[in-house]
């Protein structure tokens, strides 16, 4: 998570509250990213201490790989990730 907000830090050491904004894209099926797991922990408690917890969010390569699907583009890519991965 450090490193995704360091993202924010301007040259000068300033926090951007403005343009700082992150998504952690994760796989739905890790053990660590569901409920209470180690990784969906420290999620939470890092936006929890944002100025705006909004500003990070967090969406799982299936959800994203289903609506590339949906709408139809990019079909190359979603059967290339549903063979290697199984997504």
């Amino acid at each position: 998570m450090r490193n995704i907000l360091a993202a924010c830090v301007r040259t000068n050491g300033k926090v951007d509250q403005e343009m700082g904004h992150a998504v952690v894209i994760y796989d739905a099926r890790n053990p660590k990213f569901q409920k209470n797991g180690e990784a969906y922990s420290i999620f939470e408690d890092t936006r929890y201490y944002l100025r705006n917890p909004k500003n990070l969010r967090k969406c799982s390569w299936q959800k994203l790989i289903d609506h590339i699907r949906h709408k139809g583009e990019m079909g190359w890519l979603t059967e290339q990730l549903s063979f290697k991965y199984g997504i």
